[in-house]
């Protein structure tokens, strides 16, 4: 922690002095706090710019989350960009800087962060800035928020259970998928790895979740659709995959110009389609359309009787 405590301080430190050399056109006080530019035993001090006010509190909030979850997490893509530009104009230093801070660590998802709050905060500064070239206005929002060990071992045991619980995911999923017996298991476990994909912050992983998505998504393109006429008006049909029969519990929509009274019913692992064909003509095409509507697949079958 304190390697990355230091880097904020460099970060501060170089912000601080580029903005001395800006118009400060209002301030919050009179005068900077003793903590603004500093390290803070147990506490993490941010700074960032917005074009308002508004603006660079909900960045100086997000920068916040980011250097929490930098704090327990190993695996982490981010990347951090400062410009800092000094033009020299009648003898006056200006500084222009512009902090930009991509975050591809997925920090919403991280339910213990999202209690970070200004309410939380020690203390907060800010200064409206203007700009010597172009006289824009800007804002320079920082704060000072308690960040105790206590808190960082407590983040760093409920991090590292939820990392360990989303990385089974993807390992359990990707092993089970020669055996999966259902379309319902097929979906339950894409949502799974949905979740877990959203979570994860390093590429590797999101990566890794990814292609697993992708072969569940596959078996929805092998699926086929079989039957049986087992009476006059009654079918048996089944859907399979490599040759064995996949479960589903929803109902496929069935459809006809010619039948009617048409019923449907889950029989096992298979489906019986009753109807009537009472008004039905010899030499017409009469057919049932079966369409199986699914998530990543639609899936259409023709019972010709």
């Amino acid at each position: 922690m304190n390697e990355r405590r230091l880097y904020i301080l460099v970060l501060l430190v170089g912000m601080s002095l580029s903005l001395s050399a800006q118009h400060v056109v209002d301030r919050s006080s009179s005068r900077r706090p003793d903590w603004f530019g500093q390290v803070v035993e147990n506490h993490l001090v941010t700074s960032a710019v917005g074009r308002t006010i508004d603006e660079a509190q909900r960045k100086c909030l997000d920068a916040v989350k980011v250097q929490m979850l930098e704090s327990v997490a190993q695996n982490i893509e981010y990347s951090t960009e400062t410009v800092v530009q000094q033009l020299t104009h009648n003898q006056d230093v200006q500084s222009d800087i512009s902090f930009r801070q991509r975050s591809k660590t997925g920090v919403a998802n991280l339910p213990y962060l999202s209690g970070v709050s200004l309410a939380k905060a020690k203390g907060s500064y800010w200064e409206c800035v203007r700009d010597g070239q172009s006289g824009a206005l800007s804002y320079v929002y920082s704060l000072l928020y308690p960040y105790p060990e206590s808190e960082y071992q407590l983040l760093k045991s409920e991090f590292d259970k939820l990392d360990a619980a989303m990385t089974e995911i993807v390992r359990r999923e990707e092993a089970r998928l020669s055996d999966v017996g259902s379309i319902d298991t097929l979906e339950a476990a894409i949502a799974n790895l949905e979740m877990a994909e959203n979570y994860f912050f390093d590429r590797h992983r999101k990566d890794k979740a990814r292609d697993v998505i992708k072969k569940y998504e596959n078996v929805f393109g092998l699926l086929n659709v079989e039957s049986k006429r087992i009476d006059r008006c009654k079918f048996r049909c089944w859907i399979t995959w490599n040759g064995n029969v996949m479960e589903c519990s929803s109902l496929p929509k069935c459809k006809s110009d010619a039948a009617t009274k048409i019923r449907c019913a889950v029989d096992g692992g298979s489906y019986v389609i009753t109807f009537s064909d009472e008004d039905c003509i010899g030499d017409d095409d009469n057919r049932i359309d079966v369409t199986f509507r699914f998530k990543t697949k639609t899936l259409k079958h023709v019972l010709h009787f």
